[in-house]
């Protein structure tokens, strides 16, 4: 069927991202199921889910690297993008009934791999730096918008 199990090597230290991260492997390994199985209609709604939970990750994994000063911010909106495009081209293919669709959610699942090992966990040790540095001491859900 095609799966990718999470490693926690692929953790950056920030339990609401680690969470998200999680979440995809999670999203993912279903939609390739219900494709495996022939259920479109499950494998829509799941892709559906995944790409609205997606935007709001990217999102928040955005913000707290702004606020970080990441330096190499560019490089994660980047892959973001990447992924979410890859992630369109899913739910195109999964809505036609396209035949290719298992395939491509297979694919997709290898380049979420390669979206953790790419983009977020280069910055894993910045990460680290800045908990050593006292900058990040909660998770970024607890900090009151400001």
């Amino acid at each position: 069927m095609g799966s990718a199990p999470w490693v926690d090597s692929m953790t950056v230290g920030v339990p609401e991202l680690d969470d998200g991260h999680k979440e995809f492997f999670r999203h993912m390994s279903a939609i390739i199921a219900a494709l495996h199985d022939q259920s479109f209609a499950e494998a829509e709604r799941i892709c559906r889910s995944m790409f609205a939970m997606a935007a709001h990750h990217s999102e928040a994994e955005e913000a707290l690297l702004r606020r970080l000063d990441y330096p190499c911010l560019q490089n994660v909106i980047d892959v973001q993008v990447e992924l979410a495009e890859r992630l369109k081209r899913l739910l195109t293919l999964i809505i036609r009934r396209s035949p290719e669709a298992h395939g491509f959610a297979a694919g997709t699942l290898e380049a979420l791999v390669a979206y953790l090992l790419r983009g977020d966990i280069n910055f894993k040790s910045f990460i680290q730096e800045m908990r050593d540095a006292g900058r990040l001491t909660e998770p970024p859900s607890a900090r009151k918008a400001g």
